[in-house]
């Protein structure tokens, strides 16, 4: 089987890459789903999955998720409390995974009012960057 690369060509916002994310937090006991819908900063910076503001562990925990508690570092070395639980990424943009979707680590914490989408969510994809042109390329496949 031939797997079909797509290609998402987007220009900056703001002087950085966004992409809008549709996901869910889904609780394995019980099948219950509070779903993610947001812009977020591709942050190459960031080792981890999506980090969220903290408030999300209230929509996890509305849904019997309990988010664990564990240490991040931040990109200035320093560490700090954080909440993660599993989420699934539906889309990205234009781009539709696969049922169940795209596992990746949700870190909630701060106050954040901007999403980033770290490294460990990109796994799957590659992206290219042209600053002069302020645009960036996420290719999938």
């Amino acid at each position: 089987m031939t797997e079909r690369t797509i290609t998402i060509n987007k220009r900056y916002k703001n002087k950085s890459a966004n992409v809008r994310i549709v996901g869910a937090i889904q609780n394995p006991q019980n099948m219950r789903r509070t779903p993610l819908d947001f812009e977020c900063r591709i942050d190459t910076g960031f080792d981890g999955g999506i980090l969220v503001p903290h408030w999300y562990r209230s929509d996890a925990q509305t849904i019997g998720v309990e988010p664990s508690i564990t240490n991040i570092t931040l990109a200035d070395g320093s560490k700090i409390p954080a909440y993660v639980c599993a989420a699934y990424i539906h889309k990205i943009d234009t781009y539709t995974f696969p049922p169940p979707g795209k596992t990746a680590i949700l870190v909630m914490c701060g106050n954040r009012k901007r999403e980033l989408l770290g490294m460990d969510a990109l796994k799957h994809c590659s992206v290219l960057f042209d600053g002069p042109k302020q645009t960036f390329t996420i290719s999938f496949g």
